[in-house]
């Protein structure tokens, strides 16, 4: 039987399997895939870690970020905001020709074509969403509140735009700045000071999931549920794909003005007409579809592996890239493009901008050290910035130990990498980016050395099962040359 490729078998971070599990071809999705569980707040990089040794039958995990999931304060929504005032810095604009990066403990880092900045007052926030809307303004959603993001002479920062007293888990604005969110009790959007609700069971049956909201270039809503389209009509919501044996994980606005879908085996464009189609999309031989990017004007593109995207939209220029012919940065976190027809692509182990044409540019992980890290958001404004050189991969070292109860683990074999895996061919290390070995003390201390600057996970080897640290954000706050230490790591009850 042939072995599958790491990136086919990292499904999970939370099974320990052994290695042979995946030396036979990965088993067939189910036809109607279990939705992601909500994200769980992982424990900070400091204090006791844990591996997981779960049962088989576990569910894969969706890698959410753990502070995603976290409750905003409930707070009534403020009027539409305000622009505030010009100060000594200049009038507040939209920017453009930047690149927006979410990146954990970090906030949002703009690369213009002066160089890398954080935006004000973003240093260690969690970013949840980035959206241009269809006024043209590029919003983010983060504590529970969406906030515009401005250039105020040249500093990028944050204006507060709208709130709602529920928790808001996806957003969007339409041409006349009206917003569309969705919350825990359905479908909101505002009319002047005055939020109107639209209850979850107008959306189906039983626990209905909501997905996504998107508005399209007549400003008419869409929403889309786990497996199935809504689309907004003067009477109310109607049904522009039926339920089915489908798992839709993204809807968002192209530059065409058409709302688009995605879904494991499939991508949907909505109409005209209130109805929706398909759209070719060059598929790779195992892997499903997942995040969608778009460019301001040109370009749309798609996540078609774990480890690959392709081009879609224009169809003429329907391409595909993938790993490791085009770059190599393990499984990828986020996409996006440019009016340059450029595609970025951000992966466990840096990032890289591809196209137009051959042109290729990566930059590993460490290289960028205001980008250095767990990346779980990109977008690009207009035709992007001036792609500045690689430096020097940066690099930090990381300690820790490994304990079961409250005695260190010796003599375990251990393994540090971006994302460790728990379907794997040979350890759940490989394959990936970094790969460092190593193997515990009579304490159950490590030490790796020589580690690019990014966020990690290890793998543990007890007895013949390996098992896998939950997230992988160990060493997020790695500067150059400096130690870190995360902490103990608990093993997994037997």
């Amino acid at each position: 039987m042939r072995t599958l490729p790491r990136a086919l078998c990292a499904l999970s971070i939370v099974l320990s399997i052994p290695a042979a599990a995946c030396d036979r071809p990965a088993p067939a999705p189910s036809p109607t895939p279990a939705p992601p569980a909500p994200a769980k707040p992982e424990a900070a990089p400091e204090g006791k870690a844990a591996v997981a040794d779960a049962k088989a039958d576990a569910k894969p995990d969706a890698k959410a970020d753990a502070n995603s999931g976290a409750k905003p304060d409930a707070k009534a929504d403020p009027a539409a905001a305000e622009a505030k005032p010009a100060d000594a810095a200049g009038e507040a604009k939209p920017p453009t020709d930047v690149a927006l990066f979410a990146v954990r403990d970090k906030g949002l880092v703009a690369l213009g074509d002066a160089g890398f900045s954080t935006v004000k007052d973003t240093e260690g926030r969690w970013i949840e969403a980035m959206s241009r809307g269809g006024d043209g303004k590029v919003r983010v959603l983060s504590s529970g509140e969406v906030s515009q993001i401005v250039a105020r002479g040249d500093a990028l920062e944050l204006m507060p735009d709208f709130s709602h007293a529920e928790r808001i888990s996806k957003f969007d604005v339409d041409s006349h700045g009206v917003p569309w969110i969705l919350g825990t009790a359905g479908v909101s959007h505002r009319d002047g000071e005055t939020w109107t609700t639209d209850s979850k069971a107008g959306f189906g049956k039983g626990d209905v999931l909501l997905m996504g909201v998107a508005v399209d270039k007549a400003d008419t809503a869409w929403v889309a549920t786990a497996d199935s389209i809504y689309v907004r009509k003067p009477e109310g919501w109607a049904v522009a794909l039926p339920k089915g044996q489908r798992f839709i994980s993204e809807l968002a606005r192209g530059p065409d003005g058409a709302v688009y879908a995605s879904e494991m085996g499939a991508l949907y464009r909505s109409t005209d007409k209130g109805t929706v189609e398909k759209v070719k999309v060059q598929r790779s031989a195992y892997g499903s579809l997942g995040k969608l990017g778009f460019s301001d004007t040109t370009l749309g593109v798609i996540q078609n592996d774990l480890e690959g995207v392709a081009v879609f939209l224009p169809a003429d220029a329907a391409h595909k890239y993938k790993s490791p012919g085009d770059f190599k940065l393990g499984m990828l976190s986020a996409i996006a493009a440019d009016d340059q027809r450029r595609v970025w692509v951000v992966g466990e182990g840096g990032v890289a901008i591809l196209g137009p044409g051959a042109a290729r540019v990566s930059w590993r992980s460490g290289s960028m050290e205001p980008i250095a890290g767990q990346i779980s958001l990109v977008a690009v404004l207009g035709a992007g910035p001036k792609l500045p050189e690689a430096g020097e991969v940066k690099r930090g070292s990381l300690t820790g130990r490994i304990v079961s109860g409250d005695k260190g683990a010796a003599g375990l074999a251990i393994e540090l990498c971006e994302s460790p895996s728990s379907y794997y061919s040979k350890t759940p290390c490989t394959g990936a980016p970094t790969h460092l070995k190593g193997t515990t003390d009579a304490d159950g201390r490590f030490s790796f050395q020589d580690v690019p600057l990014g966020a990690y996970g290890v793998g543990v080897k007890v007895g013949k099962k390996w098992q896998v640290t939950l997230g992988s954000a160990m060493g997020s706050k790695m500067k150059p040359g400096e130690s870190v230490d995360i902490g103990e790591i608990e093993l997994a009850a037997k």
